[in-house]
């Protein structure tokens, strides 16, 4: 395998990465309605990558719309099983045993205490943070 091709297959492990911790943050925001459509076009595009299936699957159970995830976990194990003949890891099973339980725990958490501004990270701390509603610019 060229060195090319072997780099470009990194960056976009890394780049998918950034994506996945990116909306893992935004369904955590309770901003899982307008997460939807991103991880849509995310998961067609890679459908084999089960962490945006699940990121997916999450933001529309708590969307209210958990008929729909569970269609989803359907869909990507038949196409997991046919095309390699496997199943679905232990985390997207659990995922869809919550779903059906109607797990509380996958909805978001109450951020009503917590201001837009609240640092997301330590590097963020002793600076001034700017708000994030724009509003207030």
């Amino acid at each position: 395998m060229p060195i090319r091709e072997v780099v470009a297959t990194n960056w976009d492990e890394v780049y998918l990465g950034a994506v996945e911790d990116f909306l893992d943050a935004r369904i955590e925001r309770g901003e899982h309605a307008s997460v939807i459509a991103d991880l849509t076009v995310h998961v067609r595009r890679y459908p084999g990558r089960e962490r945006l299936c699940g990121q997916l699957m999450t933001a529309l159970y708590a969307a209210g719309r958990a008929a729909e995830a569970l269609d989803l976990y359907r869909t990507v194990r038949r196409r997991l099983v046919d095309e390699l003949g496997i199943e679905p890891g232990p985390s997207l099973q659990r995922l869809e045993l919550a779903i059906l339980r109607g797990d509380p725990t996958l909805l978001p958490r109450d951020r009503a205490h917590r201001p837009t501004c609240w640092p997301t990270s330590t590097a963020a701390r002793g600076r001034p943070v700017p708000f994030a509603n724009s509003r207030f610019r």
